[in-house]
């Protein structure tokens, strides 16, 4: 198979359209049939994808795929994977994207 594919979980005001590889988690707040729309506590975005479960509102969900479009409020994402995880903590998982943010903003990478 190919090398090594990193993919950077990331909170989504920090989706750039350099990355390759994206994670993201947040709370479903609209579903359709082929695209859903996530929001966490810096932002929200629209995820494209295919042949995947609906998520009805207030589900969490984690989705992994390529930024498409990061121009304007929402970022436009298409997804690879989509997982519902409704359960996570929810805090636990904000303070480690702050951290995440934090040490990127000190020069330190989103890996």
């Amino acid at each position: 198979m190919g090398g090594d594919v990193r993919v950077n979980l990331v909170p989504i005001s920090m989706v750039t359209e350099r990355d390759r590889r994206v994670a993201i988690v947040g709370v479903v707040i609209e579903s359709a049939e082929n695209y859903l729309v996530l929001e966490d506590y810096t932002g929200r975005a629209k995820v494209y994808y295919d042949d995947s479960p609906s998520f009805p509102p207030k589900r969490i969900a984690l989705v992994v795929g390529v930024a498409m479009s990061t121009a304007g409020e929402v970022k436009e994402v298409q997804a690879d994977a989509v997982a519902d995880i409704t359960g996570i903590d929810l805090n636990l998982l904000k303070q480690t994207l702050k951290l995440r943010a934090d040490a990127a903003a000190l020069g330190y990478g989103r890996g």
